[in-house]
């Protein structure tokens, strides 16, 4: 367009990070006239190389083809152009980069706000700049790190299982578990700050504190970004390619999300050269897991302020030398629990044994509304068992998964032949009674994926077709629907299926031998 124009040279000096560049320059070569959106499979992108900024890339390419054609015109595209470039900006030149980097971190020349990674990198880089103003090498590791965790927070909405793990979590539990590596030597460290609370400000004033407090504040910050940023390889890559080898691993994740990866952000980094022994271990996760269902899954709790501590559990794990030793520490706690005072015979397991057996009716016929975290775990457990499809499953519990009721809550009198227009009949009341003890109980409960649940609605089971998930309860559904035709099999149905996925339950998670 401007082929004579200093324009060009401008226009054409915008890049992207170095592991983008690829990618943009495909976009750039073979990007064709179209009228909808393009999209990734318009273009020769691997899979790897389809980041989150690239993928922002093109929504902004088809942002801006479908205001051009709403509001623009293509005889003004140099008018356009011009403006831009013309823009007036404020500017502050300095030769002293301490003093630039304050002013980045009170001006933000992007006009929006920075997110909390960007504040923690302003921070750590002004205090460097503070403290040494010769530490070119230094701030060249802290941007080649920080580069790193940025590159890898593409990968790492992909290895969270459930829901999101954005940089700012993964920095909170950092901090909490590792920061420097000094907490791995303390001998009391504090693993409840910084607060998971008010987030951004707990984290900020935390690292102005150890800043302060620091013998060699530099030295600190390098090694903290190090640290953080091997969190974020560990976390992004390598846990995902664990769990292909042992898919406890992901279910962890599920269960307990907050637990786990402080967990595992500990395990990491004390025994870095033996993980593999740990993450292996099918024994251990199987111990976790059993821990993270049962430790609150009682009443025992109820008007107690201690309650679950699973930081005395990571002080635990700090104090011995032996990762073959974490075993028998959850053990103790999985025995135990961590108010053994309030259990029966100071015995978690059976106390939870106990309340299960004793809540049973509840369970089966309420279990949409009691412990509700517990139910969708073991709905969750016993798909697999019933050999549904985990890829499939575990999509669902990553959207954000919605619990379905197969006979919906509200269904219809007209599907038992009543008219509601009508005055109900004493069977039809009878019936209704009947069907509304069990239809918030197990066997009526199924995950599925927001988006499906809304679109299955109040419809009649024999009209649901599941389609987010193959095998398991998903696939004999859509084999055999046909039988909620008569209604008189439904509470049959319900309180079959909520028996088998009881039984399943009390098996998997040994509450009937305790």
């Amino acid at each position: 367009l401007f082929t004579e124009n200093k324009h060009e040279n401008y226009i054409n000096k915008f890049e992207t990070v170095n592991y983008d560049r690829e990618a943009l320059k495909e976009i750039q070569n073979k990007l064709q006239d179209k009228e909808d959106d393009w999209k990734l499979s318009d273009f020769d992108i691997s899979e790897e190389k389809q980041t989150l900024s690239i993928k922002r890339i093109l929504f902004a390419l088809n942002f801006f083809k479908r205001s051009f054609k709403k509001e623009l015109q293509k005889q003004n595209i140099k008018n356009y152009i011009g403006t831009f470039l013309n823009a007036h900006i404020s500017t502050h030149v300095t030769t002293d980069k301490a003093v630039a980097v304050q002013i980045f971190e009170l001006q933000n020349t992007r006009g929006i706000s920075l997110d909390l990674i960007e504040k923690v990198k302003a921070k750590l880089m002004k205090a460097i700049y503070l403290q040494d103003s010769h530490s070119e090498t230094t701030i060249k590791i802290i941007q080649n790190n920080f580069a790193e965790i940025y590159k890898l927070e593409e990968q790492i909405s992909e290895s969270s299982f459930r829901g999101d793990l954005p940089l700012e979590e993964i920095l909170n539990y950092h901090l909490r578990m590792v920061d420097d590596g000094s907490k791995l030597t303390q001998e009391k460290p504090d693993f409840r700050q910084p607060s998971i609370d008010n987030r951004e400000e707990s984290i900020l004033t935390y690292l102005d504190k150890r800043i302060s407090e620091s013998e060699n504040a530099v030295s600190y910050i390098v090694d903290l970004v190090e640290r953080f940023k091997q969190t974020v390889q560990f976390l992004s890559v390598d846990l995902r390619e664990l769990d292909t080898k042992n898919n406890l691993i992901g279910d962890v994740m599920i269960l307990s999300k907050f637990y786990s990866t402080h967990l595992f952000i500990l395990i990491y980094h004390k025994f870095k050269s033996d993980i593999s022994l740990f993450f292996k271990d099918i024994e251990i996760f199987k111990l976790w897991e059993r821990l993270l269902f049962t430790s609150n899954f009682h009443e025992k709790y109820y008007r107690q302020i201690y309650r679950d501590n699973y930081e005395w559990l990571y002080t635990e794990i700090i104090k011995i030398d032996e990762i073959t030793r974490v075993k028998d520490i959850i053990y103790k706690f999985v025995k135990n629990g961590f108010r053994e005072d309030l259990f029966e015979d100071n015995n978690l397991q059976k106390t939870v044994s106990k309340f299960v057996s004793d809540e049973k009716e509840q369970i089966l016929t309420n279990a949409f509304y009691f412990f509700n975290d517990k139910m969708v775990y073991a709905l969750y457990k016993y798909e697999i068992d019933q050999k549904a499809n985990l890829k499939e499953l575990r999509k669902i519990i990553k959207e954000g998964r919605s619990v379905e009721h197969i006979l919906p809550q509200n269904w219809q009198w007209e599907w038992i032949n009543e008219n509601p227009q009508k005055r109900i009949t004493n069977k039809g009341n009878k019936f209704n009674k009947s069907i509304n003890n069990v239809i918030n109980g197990l066997g009526n409960l199924l995950l599925l994926t927001p988006s499906e649940n809304s679109s299955q609605s109040n419809n009649h089971p024999k009209n649901k077709v599941y389609k987010c998930c193959s095998g398991g309860s998903y696939e004999e559904h859509n084999a055999s629907r046909n039988n909620w035709s008569e209604p008189n099999n439904w509470k049959s149905k319900i309180e079959e299926r909520g028996e088998k996925i009881y039984n399943f339950m009390l098996h998997y998670f040994q509450l009937n031998k305790s």
